[in-house]
């Protein structure tokens, strides 16, 4: 969850809602270019 930031200043992007997601929710969740995003969505 660190490197999310870092990915982010480099063009990546996640799945992570942090405005719905609490701390103790357990997460499901991609990282990776957009169009690896909109391919993986279903799956999340």
């Amino acid at each position: 969850m660190a490197a999310l930031p870092i990915l982010g200043n480099l063009g990546g992007a996640s799945t992570v809602d942090w405005k719905r997601t609490r701390l103790h929710h357990k997460l499901r969740f991609a990282c990776g270019s957009k169009e690896f995003l909109a391919a993986v969505h279903q799956l999340i």
